[in-house]
């Protein structure tokens, strides 16, 4: 996802890329693929959906446009880049354990990649008493496989406030409230 009308780099993953690098790990189907970062030039209006690929029941609420890498060979089949709501963060490795949490300011988009199986990736961000949060996992309604689990655990706990597990078939963001008065909750 990028920011409504501001340049944003992203990376696409595909094959025969024009300039585009092998990526070590990634294939799909058994078959590596190369990477390539350009940058995209999204348009101000967010609000709508400006995709002329198939797009899965459960990505209708997605707001985004189309892009497609034009090269001196032709022009790529189109990706959907979703629109943000808030301010984009990228997740930044390593972030695999509660002592390498990524500070985030809320409130955000975390923009990240789940890099393997039981990949785990924390993040911190400060909550005050009578906050409001709402955490809002995407993988599914963009059509790829993968099954999340989070938690909201306190900074110097070690029992989750907050458990859940996504379901697929329930298109249902998860909100909490912080019920503290400690800075670091």
């Amino acid at each position: 996802m990028v920011e409504p009308g501001k340049p944003a780099q992203v990376t696409l993953y595909g094959r025969n890329l024009p300039g585009g690098t092998p990526e070590p790990g990634a294939s799909i189907d058994g078959r590596p693929l190369e990477k390539l970062v350009v940058t995209v030039n999204p348009p101000a209006d967010p609000t709508r959906l400006a995709y002329r690929g198939h797009v899965e029941p459960r990505g209708g609420g997605t707001d985004g446009f189309e892009y497609r890498l034009q090269s001196p060979s032709g022009v790529s089949n189109g990706v959907l880049i979703g629109f943000a709501q808030d301010k984009v963060v990228l997740e930044k490795e390593p972030n695999d354990k509660p002592e390498q949490a990524m500070d985030v300011p809320v409130p955000c988009e975390v923009a990240g990649r789940v890099d393997k199986r039981n990949d785990v990736d924390w993040f911190a961000f400060t909550a005050k008493k009578g906050e409001t949060f709402v955490i809002d996992l995407w993988a599914d309604r963009l059509g790829v496989p993968t099954d999340f689990l989070f938690a909201v655990r306190a900074a110097k706990g070690t029992a989750d406030l907050v458990e859940k597990d996504d379901n697929p078939e329930v298109m249902s963001n998860t909100q909490f409230y912080a019920r503290t008065t400690d800075p670091d909750p």
